[in-house]
């Protein structure tokens, strides 16, 4: 009776030890990341300094004396363009507001693992998502970013104060936007290597070119303006050329 049941017993044993092993996961063969991370901090500067809200210490390109009081605006759509000429997009939409620290720092992900020459941005929102309002995330309407005159968001957004030619301090409104205004930033990267890890990634605004580089912004021409017609195609078009060299990035 003990000799039959013996092979049985081993038996059984070997089929349970096999199956125990196969349940034991294999650390060796875990999938390898084959993506990295860019960890973005935003800095708001003019000239050399660090922008400073309700000071009036600041002038541009035309020497107008000016102030910020509020500064917010939208950049959206990276993309990271390769050594070999391929490129990433990475669709987001980012709020950047000057006031509200957390604001200042996003991170983007999934970045294929490669070398990368050059980031592609555009101050602003596209055409599509510019007159859907999805009111999501960066797009909420709860962000003060949305026309009360039409259907779309702005894109930039600086108030303040000026000295106009007389000493006089006056209102200073931009409101940027419209599909007119959609600017695109290309920015140069020093061979920026993502190889399974997370990066920094600065990125500044300077507002002392944007009021000045390739067109001076005169405050005493240009002080109130919103985007609301024709005649302000003129400035519309500068602050999009502005833009374009108003931004500069650099890897920590």
């Amino acid at each position: 009776m003990f000799r039959k049941t013996l092979p049985v017993f081993f038996l059984v044993l070997t089929l349970w030890s096999s199956c125990k092993k196969e349940e034991t996961p294999d650390h060796n063969h875990d999938p390898i990341s084959t993506s990295g991370t860019a960890a973005i901090h935003v800095e708001n500067v003019v000239g050399t300094e660090a922008l400073q809200l309700g000071v009036m210490q600041y002038k541009n390109a035309s020497a107008d004396s000016f102030q910020v009081d509020l500064l917010k605006y939208y950049i959206s759509n990276f993309e990271w363009i390769r050594d070999d000429g391929t490129s990433y997009k990475s669709l987001n939409y980012q709020l950047i507001n000057a006031s509200n620290v957390s604001s200042l720092d996003f991170q983007l992900d999934q970045i294929p693992n490669g070398t990368y020459t050059g980031l592609k941005f555009y101050l602003g929102v596209d055409s599509l998502s510019n007159h859907t309002l999805t009111n999501s995330a960066a797009l909420d309407a709860s962000s003060g970013m949305i026309w009360n005159w039409n259907t779309g968001y702005i894109f930039f957004k600086h108030e303040g104060k000026y000295v106009d030619s007389t000493g006089v301090h006056q209102p200073l409104l931009f409101h940027f936007g419209t599909d007119r205004a959609l600017a695109e930033v290309t920015l140069p990267l020093n061979n920026l290597v993502f190889n399974s890890n997370s990066r920094n990634v600065v990125l500044k605004l300077d507002l002392a070119p944007l009021y000045g580089s390739p067109n001076a912004i005169d405050f005493n021409i240009w002080h109130n303006n919103q985007s609301l017609t024709t005649q302000e195609f003129p400035w519309l078009d500068a602050m999009k050329q502005n833009f374009s060299s108003s931004f500069s990035v650099s890897i920590p």
